[in-house]
């Protein structure tokens, strides 16, 4: 492959040179070769930004997604699967949006917020059932049942839809291995030997879901607790508390309370989907009618004040409105 992208960039096609980079960064992070791997998507990176070549863009931010998740940054990764999904979305590829909400959700798996996990596969199963790819609804269903594992007759029904789906694809050892390790998370061996047969399986197959679902085994048998630090807001927006801080409370302020509790279901609902400007208003003052530039100004005042109040480094705005970080965890009750 180095070869091949020494050629393109010799008769002068860089695109051809980025994808070449983008095919190299896949097999080197497959062998584990992440030094590789990222020097790679780095450098190819910055190549489809420079030809504005949006596709490629979108995939190498999505590759280097599934590195930062390989070596245990996940709010990095986090970050970048929710810049994939939405590329992706934006350029109107199903396909590659779809797989991007299955790294997107097994991040979450990993943090093991289930909640999160779960209600992103569920939109990763909607995408990729629109377009028919069968590995990736094998993927995402058996992905969905290792989330399920306490619910054993729900996890049990999506790794058999998992397993139908797989009947579907080609022969894939890799494939096979992953559902398989997922299964085991309904096994009633000892957790030693639960996780050698994972481990076996592993070793048996190349790839980064194996590793994946082993991982996720893994911090399951452990006791997988909810990650420490992680901001706790109240499910009707009446209160809200940063990691070691003090309880903000929103009780009476009625607006901003409601414009909360809109933000914390959409994050938990739609993890990495940014809420409306229209949403937050019709939120935060459902029976009201004013003209557009009023309206935005309200707007502008009230997240104004719930960044000073302390959201500051929950709250992002995006280009469609505004969302609490997706890589930040977040605890809504």
């Amino acid at each position: 492959m180095a070869a091949a992208s020494a050629l393109y960039r010799a008769v002068g096609d860089r695109e051809g040179e980025a994808r070449m980079l983008y095919e190299s960064a896949v097999v080197a992070l497959f062998r584990q070769q992440f030094d590789a791997a990222r020097q790679r998507i780095e450098e190819g990176l910055e190549l489809a930004q420079a030809l504005e070549a949006r596709q490629l863009e979108a995939a190498f931010v999505s590759g280097l997604g599934v590195l930062l998740q390989e070596v245990g940054e996940l709010d990095a990764a986090i970050a970048h699967h929710t810049r994939a999904v939405q590329a992706f979305r934006d350029l109107g590829n199903r396909h590659r949006e779809g797989s991007a909400l299955y790294y997107l959700g097994g991040s979450y798996l990993e943090r093991n917020e289930l909640v999160e996990a779960l209600a992103v596969f569920e939109q990763a199963a909607i995408v990729i059932a629109a377009v028919g790819a069968h590995r990736y609804a094998a993927l995402i269903d058996s992905a969905r049942g290792a989330a399920m594992r306490g619910h054993r007759a729900t996890a049990q029904a999506a790794f058999d839809t998992a397993d139908r789906a797989a009947g579907l694809c080609e022969s894939e050892r890799a494939l096979a291995a992953t559902l398989a390790i997922h299964r085991l998370h309904l096994s009633s061996s000892p957790a030693e030997a639960t996780l050698a047969k994972a481990r076996e399986l592993v070793d048996s197959a190349t790839g980064d879901d194996p590793r994946f679902a082993l991982r996720v085994l893994s911090r399951a048998l452990s006791g997988g607790a909810t990650p420490g630090g992680a901001w706790e807001v109240a499910s009707d927006g009446s209160r809200f508390r940063a990691p070691g801080g003090d309880d903000v409370d929103l009780s009476k302020r009625h607006p901003l309370r409601r414009m909360v509790a809109a933000l914390a279901h959409h994050r938990v609902t739609a993890p990495g989907d940014t809420l409306g400007f229209d949403e937050l208003l019709a939120a935060g003052w459902p029976d009201e009618r004013i003209a557009q530039a009023a309206a935005l100004n309200r707007l502008h005042v009230a997240l104004t004040t719930l960044r000073k109040l302390g959201l500051r480094d929950l709250l992002r705005s995006g280009e469609r409105g505004y969302l609490f970080d997706p890589a930040v965890p977040v605890a809504v009750a």
